[in-house]
């Protein structure tokens, strides 16, 4: 049985995590823990709305997942929000976390959203960043976007296997170019051995020649039904660039479309 952690801070952007994350599990068996963590300094008054906030959450899993509500457990912690993210995972043997984040330009206003960056690179699990806007539908394809530079190692890429086994999915391994060339020796290796690695799920290269990587998964998005795009953790810098800090307005999948993001040490 899966294991999932869904961290909370009772917004509408985390009950839409909360609804895409047992929509991807639905097939599957999982346990769902919700996490919310409090860091405000006011004790008394912060103890008093998580407690009211809580309950309010209960009634509303009761109403809307009667059928799986004994799968769904409410957690409540005190304390540095990424330490006790790490606990959890161990405690729980948390399969996969899924996490909420506000629009583009309103990171600032969200608690999760100022924690999503520390989340996907000091802990080590499979993360899901959803979009507030994110439309609750199957990875039925998923996007991978890489220049075949690195090695995936294939304890990075079991989280995505593993959604690929659940549904079926056609993975699409983006490989994006500015000129015609040839693969280096080293390129050429480390093609092979993600072919080797991907021969467990549906798969496709896609060679796409384009000015910027943010500019060709979006046409690839437009072009195809990826729903869903995985990237490597060790990737913060381009994380940072294509959620938080888009340069054109031509690029909007951030906000509609889920990211995976891989942990080789998951």
């Amino acid at each position: 049985m899966l294991s999932v952690l869904i961290l909370t801070d009772f917004s509408n952007n985390s009950w839409a995590a909360l609804n895409y994350a047992i929509g991807v599990f639905s097939s599957t068996q999982a346990n769902y823990h919700l996490l919310h963590i409090n860091e405000e300094d006011d004790e008394e008054s912060s103890t008093i709305k998580t407690t009211k906030e809580t309950k309010l959450l209960q009634k509303k899993l009761e109403r809307n997942f009667p059928e799986i509500v004994n799968q769904i457990t409410i957690l409540t912690n005190k304390g540095n929000f990424i330490e006790i993210v790490r606990e959890h995972v161990k405690a729980n043997q948390i399969d996969f976390i899924c996490m909420g984040t506000k629009g583009l330009h309103q990171q600032q206003d969200s608690i999760l959203g100022s924690h999503a960056a520390s989340v996907i690179t000091r802990v080590k699990c499979p993360v899901f960043v959803i979009p507030e806007k994110a439309k609750i539908k199957l990875p039925q394809q998923v996007l991978l976007p890489t220049d075949f530079n690195s090695l995936y190692q294939y304890k990075a890429l079991k989280s995505l296997l593993k959604i690929g086994k659940i549904h079926q999915t056609l993975l699409n391994v983006l490989y994006v170019f500015k000129k015609p060339h040839k693969f280096s020796e080293l390129q050429e290796r480390h093609r092979n051995v993600l072919r080797m690695y991907l021969q467990e799920i549906k798969h496709q290269f896609i060679f796409q020649r384009n000015k910027t990587l943010e500019h060709a998964v979006q046409a690839v998005i437009e072009a195809t039904e990826c729903s869903l795009i995985a990237m490597p953790a060790r990737h913060l810098n381009l994380f940072q660039h294509i959620l938080f800090e888009p340069e054109t307005e031509k690029i909007n999948y951030p906000e509609t479309i889920p990211f995976l993001v891989l942990h080789a040490n998951s």
